[in-house]
């Protein structure tokens, strides 16, 4: 994975999904998203990071399940948005 590079696994009808992904963009944050219903190598790699269910979010140095503001704001952070 390229540094810096965001990634957003999730899939439709996902509502924490959703605010993530808005929480990306108010961030100004770029990402990837993969619809693990339609990627089966998407769906496969949150598998093997240990998770069941999405969203999840990756980035070069971590990766967590679920709407974290937490994590989402110090992931700005240290992006520098």
């Amino acid at each position: 994975m390229e540094q810096h590079t965001v990634v957003l696994y999730g899939k439709p009808g996902c509502g924490p999904c959703v605010a993530v992904k808005a929480a990306l963009e108010r961030a100004g944050i770029e990402y990837v998203y993969v619809d693990v219903t339609t990627s089966p190598e998407g769906l496969e790699h949150v598998r093997e990071l240990g998770y069941q269910h999405t969203p999840v979010i990756e980035t070069s140095d971590d990766h967590w399940t679920d709407f974290r503001p937490d994590k989402l704001a110090a992931l700005a952070k240290g992006l520098g948005s």
